[in-house]
């Protein structure tokens, strides 16, 4: 772990070495784990705090994105579409597009545009680049992002739509941008470089040293 990640985990640990049963101190450990790659850790804990707390959609919003990270994508949207207040998320048009559903995509993302609520327009704006870098549409893709990057100025959890940035910038070959945004990334608070090794958005950066 990164210094900033190592003692976050160790004070969290600490006090569920006081208290097994502290429920934010285990979503605190998993999302640390969670967003450094150790998928495995981060689900050990979400399980675990899901026991002290059934049907917590933070839980399970996060327990998703587990399957997101490890390219599992019917098994995130079963979670996903099995409790409303996630079904309109940004995280269904991801894996929607994931699996070449687009056009279901495109009319999620039109429908939390519509109803807000939970859904951060960053990481909508995100999304919305990557299925349009996807479709060959270049300038709708980087307008999209820069309205990510706008809508996201000082959010602490830009980090997500900013490696969504990053695909999308690797979906149109622009392979000097897709590497500072997962650069960004990575600095800001989410170097899980499985999901970097394993998400085919990226594949254009693989040749690249830099990568």
């Amino acid at each position: 772990l990164e210094p900033t990640h190592a003692a976050a985990a160790a004070s969290l640990a600490r006090a569920l070495a006081l208290n097994p049963n502290l429920i934010r101190a285990r979503f605190g450990l998993g999302s640390v784990y969670l967003h450094v790659g150790l998928l495995d850790k981060a689900s050990e804990q979400y399980q675990a705090a899901l026991r002290l707390e059934p049907g917590e959609p933070d839980i399970l919003m996060r327990i998703a994105r587990i399957h997101l990270f490890r390219q599992e994508h019917e098994a995130a949207l079963r979670i996903l579409r099995g409790h409303p207040e996630l079904a309109r998320g940004w995280q269904v048009p991801l894996a929607l597009d994931s699996l070449g559903r687009r056009d279901e995509a495109e009319a999620v993302l039109r429908e939390a545009q519509a109803t807000k609520g939970r859904v951060d327009a960053a990481d909508l704006a995100s999304v919305q680049a990557i299925l349009a870098a996807r479709a060959g549409d270049e300038s709708r893709a980087v307008e999209r992002a820069k309205a990510a990057e706008r809508d996201g100025a000082g959010s602490s959890h830009f980090h997500h739509a900013a490696y969504n940035i990053a695909s999308a910038y690797a979906l149109l070959g622009r392979e000097a941008e897709a590497l500072a945004w997962l650069r960004r990334t990575a600095d800001e608070g989410m170097p899980c470089y499985p999901l970097f090794e394993k998400d085919p958005n990226l594949n254009a950066l693989r040749a690249d040293p830099a990568f």
